[in-house]
């Protein structure tokens, strides 16, 4: 991008000049404007009903199961998110949309069901479309109240799904709120399998309702009544197949999730319940790291050389910390504190290469190293909140010329000059 005005001209390929023929090619200029010719390949139709490799929160997807009782499906993938036991990437959705109803009455799912994206009702085969199999999920109690409708999946690949994002130009997901009696008439957003991108405002935070499903058995359909209590009511803004849909304010915080609605209400199931029953969280905010980059990449401390990188990402609410980049792309890890001065190992892209780390008291000091002890470093207070300190044991690294930069803090009007800087510090030696 520049400041220099110029007609853009969109090719589905560029060429050599000595392959377009002259009624074809661009002139340089044209009536005193230069021109940019820019290659954007063939333009098809992109919805949520499509196979998205990678795949996001909004698009169809749905259980395999299903297929047993004869009939088929597509919900919507609320968005890829972390699962707290053990780190690692899941999609989440509601119980009806990935676990086929399983209920305390009839267990119609079992782990390990194939989800495909799309959706079967989409055209989603489980020979060619399985993004990723059931992990966990809420079983209605059928005698009871409920207060979830949410079932988690794992991923074969987790480059098959853009963690914590979701589509119709929603984006990255700023994190959840707990919504409260003040929150009437808040203005919230969704983008779901079958109506897209909608709007709605808040009508209810906490109610009570009966929500009724249609169930396939072998005596045919019938249909099952599932009490619910402490649901977020809000105005219409959904349809059949967008069960699954994250609801989120303005701000891209996540405040529900869509489980069922009818011609004039959409109803969801409070976030903070969600991610509390399933033993879920967002991403964590951009890393802070030790070595200036650029602010679209993590900041990284580089420890053995160009190829090795370690990035802490610091401040989650149970003290995990994730590594990344050690190695290659592929090779990320998950490390979770323990008790104090208890030792943790985590594998780090072949079985014979171990990161151990141990937390040293109430400071929550955590040491960690790679390989020898040159490679040592330290992050202190890792669960206080902004006061980070990194100490390096390396004696080749110079502390004076490591920053530490939170990015969020950063005005908006002063990015664009920020991300100059940081991108001729990351090109200097």
């Amino acid at each position: 991008m520049t400041d220099e005005l110029a007609i853009k001209v969109y090719v589905e390929s560029k060429k050599a000049l000595s392959r377009v023929t002259e009624a074809d090619k661009i002139p340089l200029i044209v009536e005193g404007v230069k021109t940019d010719v820019v290659e954007v390949g063939r333009i098809r139709f992109q919805g949520p009903r499509d196979k998205n490799r990678p795949t996001q929160g909004g698009d169809s997807a749905g259980s395999c199961h299903s297929l047993t009782y004869g009939y088929i499906m597509a919900g919507t993938l609320g968005v890829a998110l972390i699962d707290r036991t053990d780190g690692k990437e899941v999609m989440l959705s509601n119980n009806h949309v990935f676990a086929d109803m399983d209920s305390t009455t009839e267990h119609r799912a079992t782990a390990g069901d194939p989800i495909v994206q799309p959706g079967t009702l989409d055209g989603g085969s489980a020979v060619t479309d399985v993004i990723g199999h059931l992990k966990r999920w809420i079983p209605f109690n059928m005698a009871g109240s409920n207060e979830v409708d949410a079932a988690i999946a794992d991923l074969n690949n987790a480059a098959d799904a853009t963690e914590c994002t979701v589509g119709g130009g929603i984006g990255r997901v700023n994190g959840s709120r707990t919504l409260s009696d003040a929150d009437y008439d808040l203005p919230v957003q969704k983008y779901g399998r079958t109506t897209f991108y909608t709007t709605g405002t808040v009508i209810d935070t906490d109610a009570i309702i009966n929500v009724n499903y249609e169930v396939l058995t072998a005596a045919g359909i019938v249909v099952r009544t599932i009490h619910f209590v402490n649901q977020i009511l809000l105005t219409g803004m959904s349809d059949a197949g967008d069960s699954g849909s994250l609801i989120l304010d303005m701000d891209e915080k996540a405040v529900g999730l869509l489980f069922a609605g009818s011609s004039t209400v959409t109803v969801a199931n409070r976030i903070e319940l969600v991610l509390d029953r399933l033993n879920l969280e967002f991403c964590p905010s951009p890393p802070i790291c030790a070595r200036p980059g650029t602010p679209l990449r993590p900041l990284c401390n580089r420890i053995t050389g160009p190829i090795v990188q370690v990035c802490l990402r610091i401040g989650s609410p149970d003290n995990i910390i994730r590594c990344a980049r050690i190695g290659t792309p592929d090779s990320v890890i998950n490390c979770r504190t323990g008790a104090p001065l208890t030792p943790w190992e985590c594998r780090i892209g072949s079985p014979n290469t171990i990161m151990t780390c141990t937390s040293n008291g109430p400071d929550h000091v955590v040491s960690c190293g790679t390989g020898g002890p040159d490679n040592w470093f330290d992050v202190i207070g890792c669960a206080a909140g902004p006061n980070i300190d990194i100490n390096f044991k390396d004696p080749k690294v110079n502390p004076s010329k490591i920053a530490i930069i939170n990015v969020d803090k950063i005005p908006a009007d002063m990015r664009a000059s920020f991300e100059k800087m940081m991108k001729k510090m990351a090109e200097a030696p």
